[in-house]
């Protein structure tokens, strides 16, 4: 008996078009040991989700293969908070320090002046 497929209407006929292929951006793990321990090709990025935390993982490996792992936290923000400008946290702080630096060098300039005063009605 002669088994001939392609004459069959749908066999062995390679039709791409009406299959949906879903790429997956992220890939959920068990944990930072999970994280670790998921495998990636070389030059590689994938997000890994957290599905025991609210936290996501950024794990990259190089052209060698030697994975690194970044891990963030994931917190919900409304849409005020994000057409907001963001503060930078190193300038926050240097706004921080020359304000107790100006704060200081007023001290500094009354202290000298009580004692200009001291001095003068001596």
């Amino acid at each position: 008996m002669n088994s001939n497929f392609n004459s069959y209407p749908y066999g062995n006929q390679n039709n791409y078009n009406n299959v949906n292929f879903q790429r997956n951006y992220y890939t959920f793990v068990n944990g930072l040991e999970g994280a670790k321990s998921y495998p990636i090709m070389p030059n590689q990025s994938l997000m890994l989700m957290d599905s025991e935390n609210p936290v996501c993982y950024m794990k990259s490996a190089d052209n060698t293969g030697k994975p690194s792992l970044k891990c963030y936290k994931l917190v919900e923000i409304s849409e005020e908070e994000l057409s907001k400008k963001p503060i930078d946290p190193e300038t926050q702080a240097l706004r921080d320090e020359i304000s107790t630096m100006n704060k200081r060098i007023d001290d500094l300039v009354k202290l000298m002046e009580r004692k200009n005063e001291v001095k003068a009605d001596a």
